[in-house]
């Protein structure tokens, strides 16, 4: 056979060999299908509410606080009765002090309110005297005009009388009201409390040390006036806002709304203190112990805006944009006008889209 019909051989048998070739191993023309359309997550535009809630850590604050101080004579300090955190009532024993006696003070100004007392009994009885020889005189008086001189001169006396022994009490009254004031200090080795309320401070003696009078002994504030207070250093808070109050150990907590009394925003030229102070009118149980308070508020609260997933912005260049997805399938890029947001919030758009957009979202 000749080469060329070895060739036509080989072609023919190709020929025949290849339908069953193509029903075992291709894929039919007819079976393919198409993807006409991207699968793309999207979020639809609508018009919403952008809340932010803020969980701050707060203190408790009581306002009306009593400063209890030593008032004497020097003093050595022996003990304290009560220790911080107590409930005391007015008129229980806070502290004991031991006083030594000035003797020396002390005879000084009995001599003296002795001298006092003896010059007032001699200066009256000269007046005394000199009054009694006017009255000699007067009757021994030859004609009216001595008589009246000389009842002139009686009556001078008896306003000089009366001035010394107004002087003279009054001196003499002094002097034993300071000799009265002194021996109390020494008697006062007891340090009483005047108020109700909780100790919330107490100062350092050691045994035996000497106090002044004014010390500092403790402080002690009214538990039934509280108040919470929270660093606002970024002015979040506003005079009269509503927040919400919790209280209590973690099984327990207590939950009540307050107001906001005092913040930086309030203070003129937004100086002063860093710290706001919030007024709860009640909880929504009793609270068993003031532990771990937090304050909790909306930092920004906006009605009726549009509201998208953080993820459906991006950013280029300093401008934000979407990407918005048409009903024919078509995308289209949009700038919009980002206020502000987090991936936790949202994000809050204030131009640039409408109510009822559909926005792909970057995952």
């Amino acid at each position: 056979m000749s080469r060329i019909n070895k060739l036509f051989l080989c072609f023919m048998i190709l020929c025949l060999s290849l339908p069953a070739l193509a029903n075992e191993d291709m894929i039919s023309i007819n079976e393919m299908e198409y993807e006409t359309a991207a699968n793309y997550k999207t979020v639809e535009v609508k018009k919403s509410v952008f809340d932010k809630i803020t969980h701050s850590p707060a203190q408790v604050h009581y306002p009306v606080e009593h400063v209890i101080r030593y008032e004497g004579a020097p003093a050595q300090f022996v003990s304290f009765h009560v220790k911080r955190n107590d409930e005391i009532k007015a008129g229980d024993l806070l502290a004991t002090f031991v006083i030594q006696r000035d003797e020396v003070q002390i005879t000084r100004l009995n001599m003296e309110i002795f001298r006092l007392e003896e010059a007032f009994e001699k200066g009256k009885a000269s007046r005394y005297e000199q009054m009694e020889a006017k009255d000699e005189e007067i009757a021994l008086a030859q004609n009216a005009y001595w008589r009246e001189i000389r009842q002139l001169e009686k009556r001078k006396l008896m306003i000089e009388m009366e001035k010394f022994v107004f002087e003279s009490e009054n001196a003499i009254s002094d002097k034993k009201q300071a000799l009265s004031d002194l021996i109390k200090t020494y008697e006062n080795t007891n340090v009483y409390s005047e108020v109700d309320g909780v100790v919330s401070e107490i100062a350092y003696f050691r045994e035996l040390s000497y106090v002044y009078s004014g010390t500092m002994l403790m402080k002690v504030y009214d538990p039934n006036t509280v108040l919470y207070r929270v660093d606002d250093s970024l002015n979040r808070l506003r005079y009269n806002m509503q927040v919400m109050v919790s209280v209590g150990r973690s099984d327990n907590r207590a939950t009540g709304y307050g107001r906001v009394l005092a913040c930086p925003m309030a203070m003129p030229g937004g100086t002063g203190s860093q710290y706001a102070y919030i007024r709860v009118d009640s909880f929504d149980k009793a609270i068993k112990m003031q532990v771990s308070p937090t304050v909790s508020f909306y930092e920004q609260y906006l009605e009726d805006v549009y509201v998208v997933e953080r993820n459906a912005l991006s950013l280029y260049s300093g401008k934000y944009f979407v990407y918005k997805l048409s009903d024919d399938g078509m995308v289209s890029k949009r700038y919009v006008n980002f206020a502000f947001g987090s991936q936790k919030d949202g994000a809050l758009l204030i131009g640039g889209v409408e109510e009822g957009d559909m926005l792909i979202i970057d995952q």
